[in-house]
């Protein structure tokens, strides 16, 4: 059994979602605090620098959490595809009646041959 099976459901996606909330903060904060340093030591009396990095800061937020809920999601969906088993996920509804069909008239024909003798 591999580690990812074994934790299976361990790490709530609450807590998750709080953890990216504590980095989207910590991005967004920390971008405006270099661009307020910036400021303080080169322009003191403008705050360009500080205006420019909150918008970087929000955007590489945001994209920051972009790329976590996608990996969140692609890491669900390969979960999902462990636990579903491989006839149900290469088959089609009607592949898998005609196969079920096909397997019944096989069944059938061993036991009226059997029968028979």
């Amino acid at each position: 059994m591999s580690l990812n099976k074994s934790r299976k459901r361990l790490d709530s996606p609450g807590l998750e979602w709080t953890g990216i909330g504590f980095e989207f903060a910590g991005i967004f904060l920390g971008c405006v605090a270099f661009g307020w340093w910036i400021d303080q030591q080169f322009w003191p009396s403008y705050h360009w620098a500080l205006l420019l990095f909150l918008f970087i800061g929000f955007f590489a937020a945001l994209l920051h959490i972009l790329l976590r809920a996608r990996e969140m999601e692609d890491r669900e969906s390969q979960f999902d595809a462990a636990e579903t088993p491989e006839a149900a996920k290469s088959e089609s509804i009607s592949e898998s009646v005609d196969r079920l069909e096909a397997e019944i008239n096989t069944v059938e024909k061993k036991y009226k041959d059997f029968f028979k003798e």
